[in-house]
């Protein structure tokens, strides 16, 4: 395997905003790997995307998909790639209620309903294989098709597959040069994905719910997060890092007068509990508190990478 990385960069931090500090930056990534590498793995750094750190820890994490297919044979990618962690809501703490759709919903695509009121439906006419991770971890492949009761998760990757490789029939375009040999893998159910930090500084508001506005907040004890903000806002805070969070009155509404949507974290699914820093022990406390400078820091480093 080279040891450069040709995956997709992200962007990088404008020189319009206020300089990198360097030094603090550096103590920053100090921080970054005593208190994030562990699930976010070690930060994928300008050396390592330009071949200039081949010892990097980084590089341990890369390796081939293994699965089993419908024949009960063990498979492999030629290609390695990169392996993330999943870490499980329950540790993670943050809101739950989109991870229980994913795990729970159910959805009918065999038009069953419709066949009870006396219409015809010829269902969606799911036909096709998934691959799937089982409880021990491992990935198998099953055929899916419609069915009345059929997990969400599992419809919604099969469909989105269904769609690819129709595109592909009707362009002509090779299969293998698109997605390789790689399985159309799913995982719905068992945890979020700790995605490297790489351009994070781009991707705000945070948590999957966007109830975090700033990196800052998300450093911070959850009490001391905003309770209630404004999406929509197109403001972009380069100290505290995200969206300026403008702050509304719920009152009952939905949106403000100039219609942005009112987010008010109380609520089911708006939650912004979870990945906290604290002194507290409680679900969702991934590390101590941490002083607003070590914030800033870690802050620094991210604009770096």
């Amino acid at each position: 395997m080279a040891k450069a990385f040709t995956g997709l960069n992200a962007p990088t931090w404008p020189d319009s905003f206020p300089a990198i500090d360097k030094a603090k930056a550096a103590v920053g990534a100090q921080l970054y790997d005593k208190y994030c590498s562990g699930c976010h793995l070690p930060a994928l750094t300008p050396d390592i995307v330009h071949g200039k750190a081949p010892d990097s820890e980084f590089w341990k994490n890369f390796g081939p998909i293994r699965w089993r297919g419908r024949d009960g044979q063990e498979k492999q990618t030629k290609e390695s790639v990169l392996n993330v962690k999943i870490i499980k809501q329950s540790h993670i703490g943050t809101d739950p209620a989109q991870g229980d759709v994913l795990r729970n919903r159910t959805v009918d695509t065999a038009g069953s309903e419709l066949a009870r009121a006396v219409h015809s439906s010829p269902g969606l006419g799911l036909d096709i294989d998934v691959c799937q991770r089982k409880a021990d971890n491992t990935l198998d492949t099953i055929q899916l098709s419609d069915h009345a009761m059929q997990l969400y998760a599992l419809a919604l990757g099969a469909v989105v597959q269904s769609s690819i490789d129709e595109w592909l029939r009707s362009t002509g375009t090779v299969h293998a040069e698109i997605e390789g040999d790689r399985p159309n893998c799913l995982a719905a159910g068992f945890g979020y994905k700790a995605r490297p930090l790489n351009g994070v500084w781009a991707t705000a508001p945070f948590l999957h719910n966007g109830s975090v506005p700033t990196i800052y907040d998300l450093l911070s004890p959850v009490a001391e997060r905003p309770k209630v903000l404004l999406l929509g806002e197109p403001s972009f805070d380069p100290v505290r890092v995200g969206i300026v969070a403008r702050t509304a009155a719920p009152k009952g509404r939905t949106y403000d007068s100039k219609g942005y949507f009112i987010l008010d974290t109380s609520r089911p699914a708006n939650r912004n509990t979870g990945h906290e820093f604290s002194n507290d022990k409680h679900e969702g406390v991934l590390g101590p508190a941490l002083s607003p400078e070590e914030r800033n820091a870690i802050i620094e480093f991210l604009k770096s990478i």
